[in-house]
């Protein structure tokens, strides 16, 4: 029994040695025999409704997916459609965000957020067939749905509604309707030809499997041949076809081609039954009066034209020369010839060309003409010789040959600026411009009778001067600060009969500065006001500085120097007046008329200080409201009022602000205060000419024309609406017009003066 009972035990012992361990090492992973793993599936984003994509013609189309992560970890997605239809098999597929501007890709990488969504732009291409397609939607290399989409037939045709043939009128709405038979929508574009001509369209959105109605209001520009309408309407259909486009960004049709061209039986009329019986005989008359103006323009108005344009050039070539002047010719002068060119051409359109007195007014036109160019060819010369004036200062020429130029281009001015220039002012002037002109081409050179004249003028001053002032103080202050010109004058031997060529200008130049000196010594030796004798005193320096160069600028500068000595007022003065607001602008003539000359000046309303030298050291800068600019203290100007739109319209009068500003002997422009320049503006009223207008023998001429034109023209309608029905449309035209051209009663009418006309 024992033995049985410990053979037992010993056999528990021995299974509990066998289970326990087993049951342990299946227990402990560590212990665990190693197996085979079988590889997981990796979470993928969810395709939110799958879309169905509709594509219209254009092959493209764009769609926005939404695709969902239902972790709880954001999700990295690389996203590409594989087309798995053998239909549109070319189809492209390429994605990009809904934020993203850039180009769409065929791999688009992303992420969506834990438990988030993310969309997706689709952006479908090369869709060339109709029917369905489809597409497989795979991050990486998972599928994670389907892309459904299909090309529509695009189903669009006339509705069974529309009439078999559309009658329409220009200028009138007709309705057309379209069916639509898609199950899509259509934003459209939509046009509608005619014979070829595109005569209306619009925009308009086919609902899907609906209907839409296009309101069709033809607009025809008028053409020539639409004027058979008026005689001889045609009923008939016209070949006309219905074009539609998709509505593009752009709207831009001329490259685009249409979705779908729908042929329309049509028929559009150009005129109504009261329209082609009024416009019919107003087509008749119109040609009729075309003829016969024609006729009068070949016979006269066309030769008088071109007399006309001959004698425009001729006046528009003066003006140009007059332009071209430069600003060594004053204001006066250039607005005189530019007034002058101006009223010629009024007088030359102060008659029609049909006009039997339009011959007389072309022969006086021709003559003033002459007159005129031989004018500007003065003016011009004065211009070239002040030119080669101002090219010879530079040699320092003697002073007195400059100022005696000088005297004679002056002499010539004032002929030429008077109003009526005669052939005896054209005289004078040529001869004093031909003698500047010998004067500027002899300067510096041998001229025996202006050294012999030069040595006399030094002996006489040398005598006065010794016998008068040479032993005053303030002569001696002026020849110890300057001792050059009186050392060189006292060279001059007595008995000197002539200066030599070479010795010309610098002995001339002694002459002027020595002469200067006396002036000066005699107005300090003759002022007894302490005052006038101070401001004296102290413009000695500066009489001294221009005095010392070689030049005849300076001696120009001192000259005007001793004037304004003279008058006891200077250039600071003058200043000190205008920031007062001691001056104004005065006008003569005192009202100002279109195209008529007008002096402008500044006047002081101290006479002392208006007639002052001061005033040529100082620049008075002009505007004019018109965009022209002058110099001058004082100066020419005429206003141009704005030509008429239309000739029945009367030219009103207007206002142009007229303002003068004022630079110092500097340069710099005179203030008014701190920071605004000084100006004075007067407001100039400008009236039209007295001629302007439709005058009463222009209203006479009209009024002959009307009626000849019209007495004539009525008598022939009848005989041209009969001739006109017999050919067609152009023949018959040209035959009503050779009966206008034909009406010579309108020629012997207008060309031929009356019995008692003088």
């Amino acid at each position: 029994m024992k033995i049985q009972l410990l053979s037992l035990r010993t056999i528990v012992l021995f299974v509990s040695l066998i289970i326990v361990p087993c049951s342990t090492y299946a227990e402990d992973p560590a212990t665990k025999p190693a197996k085979t793993a079988t590889p997981a599936t990796s979470p993928q984003p969810k395709l939110v409704a799958s879309p169905e994509i509709v594509v219209d013609l254009s092959g493209a189309r764009q769609e926005l997916l939404t695709l969902r992560n239902d972790t709880d970890k954001e999700m990295r997605v690389s996203l590409r459609a594989i087309v798995t239809s053998t239909t549109n098999a070319r189809t492209r597929i390429r994605f990009k965000g809904e934020q993203d501007q850039g180009e769409a890709e065929a791999a688009y990488s992303f992420l969506i957020p834990a438990n988030g969504m993310t969309r997706v732009w689709a952006m479908i291409t090369e869709v060339t067939s109709e029917g369905a397609f489809e597409a497989d939607l795979k991050n990486k290399d998972e599928s994670i749905g389907t892309i459904k989409g299909t090309r529509l037939p695009f189903a669009v045709k006339l509705d069974e509604t529309n009439p078999e043939k559309l009658s329409m009128v220009d200028g009138l709405t007709t309705s057309i309707v379209l069916k639509n038979e898609d199950p899509a929508p259509y934003p459209l574009i939509w046009r509608l030809s005619i014979n070829g001509q595109e005569v209306c369209g619009d925009k308009i959105t086919l609902a899907a499997s609906g209907l839409g109605v296009l309101e069709c209001k033809p607009s025809v520009p008028f053409r020539l041949s639409r004027v058979q309408d008026l005689f001889k309407p045609e009923d008939g259909s016209k070949g006309g076809r219905l074009l539609i486009y998709p509505q593009t960004p752009g709207e831009d049709l001329k490259q685009a081609s249409p979705w779908k061209i729908i042929p329309v039986d049509a028929n559009l009329s150009s005129f109504g039954p009261f329209t082609q019986q009024f416009w019919g005989y107003l087509t008749i008359v119109g040609v009729l009066l075309l003829g016969g103006a024609t006729s009068l323009v070949l016979s006269q108005a066309l030769p008088n034209r071109l007399k006309r344009l001959n004698i425009k050039d001729r006046l528009n070539g003066s003006a140009v020369a007059t332009a071209n002047l430069s600003s060594n010719v004053d204001s006066r002068l250039q607005v005189t010839l530019r007034v002058e060119c101006s009223r010629l051409l009024e007088l030359l359109n102060s008659r029609k060309t049909f006009s039997p007195e339009f011959a007389t007014v072309v022969a006086r036109c021709t003559n003033a003409a002459t007159k005129l160019e031989s004018r500007v060819s003065l003016v011009q010369q004065i211009d070239d010789i002040l030119g080669q004036l101002d090219q010879t200062l530079s040699t320092s020429p003697p002073p007195s040959q400059i100022v005696e130029i000088e005297r004679l281009i002056n002499d010539a001015k004032v002929h030429l600026v008077k109003p009526g220039f005669s052939d005896s002012d054209s005289e004078a002037v040529k001869a004093a411009l031909t003698e500047a002109n010998k004067q500027v081409e002899i300067l510096n050179e041998t001229d025996v009778t202006f050294g012999q004249k030069l040595a006399a003028r030094a002996l006489k001053l040398k005598d006065d001067i010794t016998a008068s002032v040479s032993t005053t103080p303030v002569f001696l202050d002026l020849d110890k600060a300057l001792p050059g010109p009186w050392r060189e004058l006292r060279k001059v031997l007595p008995g000197t009969t002539e200066i030599a060529v070479e010795e010309y200008s610098s002995v001339d130049r002694v002459l002027e500065k020595v002469l200067l000196m006396k002036k000066y010594v005699i107005r300090r030796e003759g002022t007894a006001d302490q005052e006038v004798l101070d401001r004296l005193k102290l413009k000695q320096a500066t009489l001294l500085k221009h005095l010392a160069p070689e030049s005849w600028p300076a001696i120009r500068s001192a000259r005007l120097l001793l004037r304004e000595m003279e008058d006891d007022v200077y250039a600071d003065r003058l200043g000190e007046v205008l920031v007062e607001k001691k001056a104004h602008i005065n006008m003569d003539p005192s009202i100002a008329y279109d195209k008529a000359p007008l002096r402008f000046c500044i006047c002081f309303n101290d006479q002392g200080v208006d007639d002052s030298a001061a005033k040529e050291e100082w620049t008075c800068e002009w505007s004019f409201g018109d965009n022209l600019t002058e110099k001058g203290w004082t100066v020419s100007h005429y206003f141009r009022l704005p030509s008429r739109r239309f000739w029945f319209l009367k030219t009103l009068p207007k206002d142009f602000p007229v303002r003068a500003s004022f630079r110092k002997p500097d340069g710099e422009l005179l203030m008014d205060g701190q920071s605004e320049k000084l100006v004075i503006e007067e407001m100039v009223t400008v009236k039209p000419s007295a001629q302007e207008g439709l005058g009463d023998r222009s209203r006479t001429e009209l009024v002959k024309l009307i009626a000849a034109l019209f007495i004539a023209v009525f008598a022939l309608v009848a005989g041209a609406k009969e001739e006109l029905l017999k050919l067609d449309i152009l023949p018959g035209l040209i035959a009503v017009f050779l009966v206008g051209f034909g009406a010579d009663t309108i020629k012997n009418l207008l060309t031929s003066k009356s019995e008692t006309e003088p």
